[in-house]
């Protein structure tokens, strides 16, 4: 449980993170995954994703610029 807590916090602060650097769009997505310098979020639906993938670039210097490593993004589109 201990290894749990630092992982959920680092996951809630980029989360936060991704907010602030595209708000509106973040409304609806989350990060799911941080690794390797990999970031992986899910978006409800295709349509967000792909209006999402156009802001890449942006959120990704927003991100370095915040402090975090961040080499690549990765979307995923949350079916259900």
């Amino acid at each position: 449980m201990r290894t749990l807590l630092p992982t959920v916090t680092r996951m809630a602060a980029l989360q936060k993170s991704c907010e602030t650097a595209l708000p509106v769009l973040f409304e609806s997505c989350s990060v799911v995954q941080y690794d390797a310098d990999q970031l992986v979020l899910a978006c409800p639906n295709a349509a967000l994703a792909s209006k999402l993938k156009q802001q890449l670039p942006k959120l990704q210097c927003d991100l370095i610029r915040q402090g975090w490593q961040v080499n690549a993004i990765r979307l995923k589109v949350q079916v259900g």
